[in-house]
């Protein structure tokens, strides 16, 4: 399966990470109503070059989340400009697919009960308190 939009290709990894095995079972309970598939590579349509990862990518008909999920670790070494960049390449990616509405969020596992924070305009999450997660949509 493979999702072609005008300027990207998003098409599942080969092989699902174990270490993502909780962050899947929570989204299921959270959305039971909507579409999910998880681990999606994003390249550039021109050129093929690999841009970005989705742990996560959970539908509807009018709205569609992007989910990153990271080490407490890897999170810290985040800049908020990758952060910020990642966002702007998912609302191109939402707009092309004719989504209405679009959100992102970075769900960090393992760092505790710590509230949600934002990093480069995105909405940061512990996988711990992913099921209070109040998606904020914005319009396209």
């Amino acid at each position: 399966m493979r999702f072609i939009t005008d300027n990207y290709i998003l098409k599942p990894r080969t092989e699902p990470r174990e270490s993502e095995a909780s962050l899947r079972q929570s989204l299921i309970e959270l959305f039971p109503d909507r579409a999910i598939i998880f681990d999606l590579e994003c390249r550039e349509l021109k050129n093929g070059q690999p841009l970005l990862e989705y742990d996560a990518v959970v539908w509807n008909k009018e709205s569609v989340l992007f989910i990153e999920c990271k080490s407490p670790t890897t999170y810290r070494n985040y800049r908020a400009r990758e952060a910020q960049s990642w966002r702007d390449v998912s609302k191109k990616i939402a707009k092309e697919l004719g989504f209405s509405e679009y959100a992102t969020i970075i769900v960090v596992k393992g760092c505790g009960e710590e509230g949600v924070r934002r990093k480069g305009g995105v909405k940061v999450v512990p996988l711990e308190r992913l099921a209070d997660l109040e998606v904020e949509y914005e319009k396209i």
